[in-house]
């Protein structure tokens, strides 16, 4: 008989991780070409640390859609392409190349900068002076 952890079997613990993962990748890894090129580009741009030179040579250009001044803030919309999209357009069909940003700056002081990096799988804050 398998051993009970918390209330079920070691079986049943086993069967309901099997099931989660399960769920993950339903309709395939996707195309193979596509993870063969994002393994080259994590291979020869990210382990190189040559993302900046990515992102610098890319010279994406910043796109401001909207500003809105309210009680002595001003509160910023816009968009880029992101320089991922330019480097491999393939594997960014459609919208998704499109980094969206929002922002709220104070008119009259200057401050850090806070960016939020959110969706990266790490959802933390980090701050850049």
């Amino acid at each position: 008989m398998a051993e009970l952890i918390g209330g079920g079997s070691v079986i049943d613990f086993a069967f309901r991780r099997i099931l989660i993962w399960a769920k993950l990748f339903t309709k395939s890894w996707g195309n193979p070409k596509i993870l063969r090129r994002t393994l080259e580009l994590r291979r020869n741009v990210m382990e190189k640390g040559a993302a900046m030179e990515m992102v610098e040579r890319s010279q994406s250009k910043m796109i401001i859609s909207q500003v809105t001044e309210k009680n002595g803030t001003r509160y910023m919309e816009g968009h880029f392409e992101s320089p991922y999209m330019k480097a491999c357009p393939e594997m960014m069909p459609g919208n998704v190349g499109i980094a969206h940003w929002k922002g709220v700056f104070p008119k009259n002081k200057k401050r850090s900068l806070v960016v939020h990096l959110a969706g990266t799988g790490d959802h933390s804050y980090y701050r850049y002076y």
